[in-house]
């Protein structure tokens, strides 16, 4: 952590203090899990944590009296994007965040065990054993493919799921790397999250088209995709 992140953070701990805020075990868990994202909506952590609307507001005011989070005011009409990062992120990168923090919630809600892609980066650049659960196989699987995945999820047997958020066209030279890399990949399947009805029949042609369509799925939401 930088000096001035530091000193960020003690005054803000300093704010809440003052204000006579504490920090509980759950209020931490929602930080983590914020991080672990890449940030969120009040929505999303109402969802993943079983919270009422007012319980919520007041668990995140807390964590961010204290520096733990920060609240970004993007696009108008839509929720603020819930951080751990005080700088303001990129636009364009908004709404595949939330996508991506609601269907890790919904994931981990229906009992599934997520690896975000902040975690995956981690795994894959470090020798440590982050990951407890996950067994040699698992591992060379993640760092062996040449495509790091939104998310991946653990199967029941030991397979890994890997997801894809897909918002905007990548155009086709690029799906179709990105496709060709799942391919020469050993996941057990690769679910395409689209909500865009244009764009999902058009991935799901090119998977046809690559011969994929045994391992590749696309839907609009998560559930549909379970």
């Amino acid at each position: 952590m930088s000096k001035s992140a530091s000193s960020e953070r003690s005054v803000a701990t300093e704010h809440g203090r003052r204000r006579g805020r504490v920090l509980t075990e759950r209020d931490l868990a929602i930080g983590e899990w914020i991080e672990r994202v890449g940030g969120a909506t009040i929505g999303d952590v109402q969802m993943r944590f079983g919270l009422r609307r007012t319980v919520a507001f007041r668990r995140i005011a807390a964590l961010a009296d204290f520096g733990v989070i920060h609240r970004h005011r993007m696009i108008i009409g839509m929720p603020a994007l819930l951080s751990c990062r005080a700088s303001m992120p990129r636009l364009d990168g908004y709404r595949h965040t939330v996508a991506l923090a609601g269907l890790v919630a919904t994931r981990e809600l229906a009992g599934g065990e997520i690896l975000t892609e902040a975690e995956v980066l981690r795994l894959r650049s470090s020798s440590d054993d982050l990951f407890e659960q996950l067994d040699d196989p698992a591992l060379e699987v993640i760092r062996n493919c040449d495509r790091v995945p939104d998310a991946i999820e653990r199967t029941g047997v030991g397979g890994l799921i890997a997801w894809e958020v897909e918002l905007t066209s990548k155009g086709k030279s690029r799906r179709e790397r990105i496709l060709g890399r799942y391919a020469a990949s050993r996941y057990e399947e690769i679910r395409w999250l689209v909500p865009d009805p244009k764009l999902a029949a058009l991935i799901a042609a090119e998977i046809e088209r690559m011969g994929l369509g045994e391992f590749m799925r696309v839907g609009a939401d998560a559930g549909s995709l379970a």
